[in-house]
């Protein structure tokens, strides 16, 4: 179980920094954030709500429900059940990201979020 908590965590980590980092990519309206830009406590509180807020509140909510989905699911007949977990998970990271994040990008961080997980936990799902 310790191993697949820290799996699940390296994930979360990972999602968010493939999210920002093709984030700028995908949309002429977002800037590339620059240590240097950070002048005062104004620009150093929103650099953390939109980067480091969403990844905590992510990290709570997330971590010991995928770990357990995934620890269970390996020696479990009935996979439909477990399916549904991970759905109503994404579907719970879809509101969250769209509260902090706005409309469009959701559905970005969803798609590599859905590509990540099933390219990392691919054993533990068949």
């Amino acid at each position: 179980m310790k191993n697949i908590i820290f799996k699940v965590l390296g994930y979360i980590v990972l999602r968010n920094a493939i999210f920002h980092f093709i984030l700028p990519f995908l949309s002429k309206e977002v800037k590339v954030v620059k240590l240097d830009d950070l002048k005062n406590y104004e620009d150093w509180f929103m650099f953390s709500w939109l980067f480091l807020l969403p990844a905590v509140i992510e990290v709570i909510i997330f971590t010991f429900p995928f770990s357990y989905g995934l620890n269970k699911i390996g020696g479990s007949s009935n996979k439909l059940n477990y399916g549904l977990l991970f759905l109503g998970l994404f579907i719970i990271e879809y509101a969250i990201n769209h509260w902090f994040i706005g409309l469009v990008f959701p559905f970005y961080k969803i798609g590599i979020s859905i590509l990540l997980f099933i390219l990392l936990f691919r054993k533990q799902l068949s």
